[in-house]
């Protein structure tokens, strides 16, 4: 229950509104709580705001040499080949993991199914064991979600 003092002041700010036109009148007020023309400017704000940064703009082709320099500024060695999983080097590595692991995942030994097969050594850091069948292991999508951190 409100006090008699407390009573009394609302009733005051009541008097004092009467009779006075909204400060909203007029406007819409979406229910986050902005208006129309104010969502507006945001909104043009950042359509600018992804046009002039790079570095946000997807799909959009990089030079070769960019790509070089991004490489080194990470730690890399300024050369980039990405793994092709249409490739003609990588399907044939992938069989010979499969063919040599039965099609069978080497830690849960179910067979069949969704396999995938796993580089043991880093795609990355061992590029002379890329398609090396010794560097692979066949393992199903559960177990290889356990082994890869990325894709639990």
């Amino acid at each position: 229950m409100k006090s008699e003092k407390q009573r009394k002041h609302l009733e005051r700010l009541a008097e004092m509104k009467r009779g006075k036109p909204s400060p909203l009148r007029g406007r819409s007020i979406h229910p986050n709580g902005m208006s129309l023309a104010t969502r507006k400017k945001m909104s043009e704000a950042q359509k600018r705001y992804f046009e002039t940064h790079s570095s946000v703009r997807k799909g959009v082709e990089v030079s070769l040499e960019s790509r070089r320099k991004m490489s080194l500024a990470k730690g890399g060695n300024g050369v980039s080949e990405q793994r092709n999983i249409n490739g003609v080097r990588y399907k044939k590595w992938r069989n010979e993991v499969y063919k040599r692991d039965d099609w069978t995942c080497q830690l849960c030994s179910k067979r069949g199914g969704n396999l995938e097969v796993h580089h043991k050594k880093a795609w990355a850091k061992y590029p002379k064991l890329r398609y090396k069948p010794s560097n692979g292991i066949t393992l199903c999508r559960k177990c290889h979600s356990i082994i890869d951190k990325y894709r639990s």
